[in-house]
């Protein structure tokens, strides 16, 4: 992604704006100019950045198994490829002498931000633009270096079925990222959650949250889908930590992945939850 495909964002400026928007200018702006080396901002965005990558990757490879658009993110974020749309985009400053970590945080940290912050019309655009650049990038990279992108060679990389569609809209597109609960353009109303027999009665988010691997369950049973599960742990005894795998109707790749939690349940929980959203059977 060139530097002359997008102007630079004057950040600061817009999440001055932002946080204007929703009040606490002199404590909110003075930590995150200063906070792009906190561990929970940056672990934020990384959180809504997989989600998001893997919905705006659909797009463009429908047919790739959840783990190989999972392995795909990660190439982009290990090999500074995140690093260098930062530096196009002119993030807070960032030049082109930055180190790489440092670039790479500041990009992850910039969504954590956003995130925190989209009471204000102002980051929510913002935010929205992003994801439709990244979902630019996405598709430049995959065309100019898929094979060092996705660790494999260029045989084994899924074929894009289509151009990408790109969003045009002022709003973040529903690309199904979970966000805090004070976020409100994580769904705010009761979600209809289809199957494919009709439309089931209006189910809140905070209940599919609460309980996952029940609607997972009931929403496969809907679909006539088969479900196999897999577990696996690892760890001493009082450190145990759990992991779940979720495949449907006999796929070699899960659908639904729930890794390193201290409890079998909540690794499956984790999983259905995934699953819903890569299979798109709920929309947040």
């Amino acid at each position: 992604m060139s530097s002359t495909d997008t102007d630079p964002l004057s950040f600061d400026p817009v999440l001055r704006s932002a946080v204007l928007d929703v009040g606490g200018e002199d404590v909110v702006v003075p930590s995150l100019q200063t906070a792009v080396n906190h561990d929970g901002l940056r672990a934020l965005g990384r959180h809504v950045l997989v989600e998001m990558s893997v919905g705006l990757l659909r797009n463009h490879l429908r047919s790739a198994p959840l783990i190989r658009l999972l392995a795909y993110e990660q190439a982009l974020h290990d090999l500074g490829i995140y690093a260098s749309w930062c530096r196009d985009y002119g993030l807070t400053g960032v030049d082109g002498e930055a180190g790489e970590d440092y670039a790479t945080a500041i990009w992850t940290a910039t969504f954590g931000a956003l995130c925190l912050l989209s009471r204000g019309g102002t980051a929510r655009a913002m935010l929205s633009t992003m994801i439709t650049r990244l979902e630019n990038g996405f598709w430049d990279a995959l065309e100019v270096q898929p094979a060092v992108v996705m660790h494999d060679s260029p045989s084994a990389l899924p074929c894009a079925d289509t151009p990408p569609v790109v969003s045009t809209s002022s709003s973040p597109v529903s690309v199904g990222f979970p966000l805090p609960s004070s976020v409100p353009f994580a769904p705010e109303s009761n979600s209809h959650l289809g199957t494919s027999q009709g439309s089931s009665p209006a189910i809140s988010k905070e209940q599919v949250i609460a309980q996952p691997l029940l609607f997972f369950n009931q929403m496969a049973a809907q679909r006539g889908v088969n479900v196999q599960k897999k577990f696996t742990s690892r760890g001493p005894e009082h450190q145990r930590e759990w992991s779940a795998y979720l495949y449907i109707d006999g796929q070699l790749q899960p659908c639904g992945v729930g890794e390193a939690y201290r409890t079998k349940k909540s690794a499956e929980s984790a999983a259905a939850l995934s699953a819903m959203r890569v299979l798109q059977w709920i929309e947040f």
